[in-house]
């Protein structure tokens, strides 16, 4: 699930809210929405699962026990991989949960 604000060079503002079958789709929507220049988005799913590229667009909660939860995921995900850039990543949306960010 995915929601951008002000895409496609819309003046006005317009939200879409992107949902699909797969965590693929939702993200090969938003890589084509930043390639379009577009900042302002929410990537809502299982860090886990959504391409890497997207963390810097997770939603964060209020609520500090989510954000725990999110730390592990994230965690465990620098445990499993190989990929250099997947690791930066990473390690930037590990940062951005500790930092509140």
């Amino acid at each position: 699930l995915a929601v951008s604000r002000g895409v496609l060079g819309s003046s006005g503002g317009v939200r879409v809210l992107v949902s699909a079958w797969t965590n693929v789709a939702v993200d090969r929507v938003l890589k084509k929405l930043g390639a379009r220049g577009e900042e302002e988005m929410m990537r809502v799913g299982s860090a886990k699962r959504m391409d890497k590229a997207m963390l810097p667009y997770i939603v964060q909660s209020a609520n500090h026990g989510v954000d725990e939860r999110i730390a592990e995921e994230l965690k465990a995900m620098l445990r499993e991989t190989r990929d250099e850039t997947d690791t930066a990543y990473i390690r930037k949306a590990l940062n951005d949960v500790r930092s509140g960010a």
